[in-house]
């Protein structure tokens, strides 16, 4: 951004049109050119694996969620 600043997005790793939850471990923040990969880039399901890789380090206590979330491959089409 001008002067400097940078500017982030929330993102929830499972959207919450497939049911996820609007909770922290569910949601990261990212740039706005990841933010659009996540959801219509050709790699968005592997950016989702990172994603929740990276959750599953934050919120250990999540693992298995996460790991059930990681599995199902779920994100909506472009």
């Amino acid at each position: 951004m001008e002067g400097g600043a940078i500017f982030l997005e929330t993102h929830h790793v499972i959207a919450l049109s497939e049911g996820g939850p609007d909770v922290e471990w569910n949601v990261v923040a990212i740039c706005p050119n990841d933010h659009r990969r996540a959801h219509y880039g050709e790699d968005r399901i592997a950016l989702r694996k990172r994603l929740i890789a990276v959750l599953v380090v934050q919120f250990p206590e999540k693992m298995d969620a996460l790991a059930t979330i990681n599995q199902s491959g779920m994100h909506r089409s472009p």
